[in-house]
């Protein structure tokens, strides 16, 4: 049925919104983050099991061609990934043609548009693990109401889990709409409720096979589980809060282009909407959207809000969205607003990320001649972060997130890695390199400078040991 019904037009139009608005990615051929290390390493680099997302390690495994080492296949997988966006928008747009077909298009077109999901492109090893369990999540979403398909849901989220966990929050995102697109068409209350009870207890259900899994292959768990008692709600209250700050966070940087379109709705919605249930159900619907902020996440010990582990941005343009065709369907397009906004930030996230990439190649390649030069020197290691470009100034103190440039300690010994001989300079992760600093200026006083580049870096030297010291 779906093969039969698929709207290539639509499909078509869908993909190339998603290349429009991810193409920066492509465009800087940048290394984010734990790709520096992975591009460059002897042996394995795979290094998700641990993190419980066993399926992520087999998609690697797949385009690597190898189980014994990682290899890049970028661009291929960014193209991949952003396939997979357009695809599951494709969904959303399937899922919603038939019953609320002045919001099918409109609504598929918002969830593509996801700042926060650049956060996740960006890796280029990881991102299509990432963009397949985005995938399931929406496919669950989009699956019929019908018995075996309930089955069939589980079993998806599951496999979402697997790819990479916060992602399968979406399933719950998407209800938030959904319910208030039903009760805009004046479902029952009791449909709308059994409705939402059952999609809950699919996801509970998909995270506690997830979580048995996960005991049954002995994955370690990355964080515990808030004791069962009062004190515990403020902190999921504060967790949550916490994690919807990042979208606050986003937007102060782009006031303009979307404190007013939410005053712009409020007030049309008074105007143009006069059911009051439906404000009843448009809470409701707040409340599900809170809830999937972190989902399950919300009640573990240890929290991350970066982010890439929040996929919920483009519900809250999605709800909007909702809240302007219900008043009159020519008001979608106050959503390009925002929308417009972040396609801006998308476009400087791809500047940044290739502007630094290219500036810092050639000050690692000088810094790598240095570093033969001091044949004596058995071991280097790398105190701070490589310089950035006077050319992205502007735009990172303008641009969320610092542009999601990242250059910290090993992130830098990873870039000079490029020219150096792997293991001359010890790669570090974060609390190794952190003890390393501070035992170097301890030392400081003993060590001979031996080379100065200011404004970029000086080496200094101790017997067979030396120290690359950025400025």
């Amino acid at each position: 049925m779906f093969f039969k019904e698929f709207n290539q037009k639509v499909f078509l139009k869908l993909l190339i919104i998603s290349f429009s608005f991810y193409f920066p990615v492509i465009f800087a051929g940048a290394f984010y983050a734990d790709d520096i290390n992975r591009i460059n390493v002897n042996w394995s680099g795979f290094g998700w099991d641990p993190m419980g997302r066993p399926l992520a390690t087999i998609i690697a495994e797949i385009y690597s061609n190898s189980q014994k080492l990682i290899v890049d296949a970028a661009p291929l997988t960014w193209v991949l990934s952003i396939i997979l966006i357009g695809f599951s928008s494709y969904l959303i747009y399937y899922k919603l043609k038939d019953n609320y077909k002045d919001f099918a298009l409109p609504l598929s077109v918002v969830f593509i548009v996801n700042p926060f999901f650049i956060g996740n492109l960006l890796y280029r090893f990881d991102s299509l693990g990432m963009f397949l369990a985005l995938t399931f999540s929406v496919l669950a979403f989009s699956l019929k109401e019908e018995k075996f398909n309930y089955i069939i849901k589980i079993i998806l989220l599951t496999f979402a889990l697997n790819f990479y966990q916060p992602f399968s929050n979406l399933y719950i995102s998407l209800l938030s709409v959904f319910i208030l697109l039903m009760a805009y068409k004046k479902e029952k209350f009791s449909f709308i409720i059994s409705y939402l009870i059952k999609s809950i207890v699919i996801f509970i259900l998909a995270n506690v096979f997830y979580m048995i899994e996960m005991k049954i292959l002995s994955f370690p768990s990355r964080g515990g589980i808030l004791p069962l008692d009062i004190s515990s709600i403020e902190v999921i209250i504060n967790n949550i809060t916490n994690g919807f700050k990042p979208f606050l966070s986003f937007w102060s940087y782009f006031e303009n282009f979307f404190y007013p379109v939410v005053i712009i709705s409020v007030i049309l919605s008074f105007i143009f909407i006069r059911n009051v249930k439906l404000y009843l159900y448009l809470c409701l619907s707040i409340i599900v959207f809170l809830i999937s902020i972190l989902g399950g996440m919300a009640i573990l010990k240890e929290q991350i809000y970066d982010p890439r582990v929040l996929p919920y941005f483009s519900v809250v343009l999605m709800l909007l969205t909702c809240i302007f065709i219900m008043s009159r369907v020519e008001f979608k397009w106050l959503i390009s607003i925002p929308i417009f906004a972040c396609f801006i930030f998308s476009y400087r996230i791809g500047n940044i990320q290739k502007l630094q990439h290219e500036y810092e190649r050639p000050i690692a390649f000088n810094l790598s001649l240095d570093v033969a030069s001091l044949g004596e020197v058995s071991e280097f290691y790398s105190i701070g972060q490589i310089p950035n470009s006077h050319f992205i100034r502007n735009l990172m103190n303008n641009t969320p997130f610092n542009g999601f440039l990242r250059r910290a300690d090993w992130i830098t010994t990873g870039i000079v890695n490029e020219y150096v001989p792997r293991g001359l300079i010890a790669f570090q992760w974060s609390s190794a390199a952190k003890e390393t600093k501070q035992n170097f200026y301890s030392m400081k006083e003993e060590m001979t400078l031996s080379i100065d580049r200011k404004p970029y870096y000086q080496i200094y030297k101790k017997g067979n040991k030396g120290w690359i010291l950025w400025l």
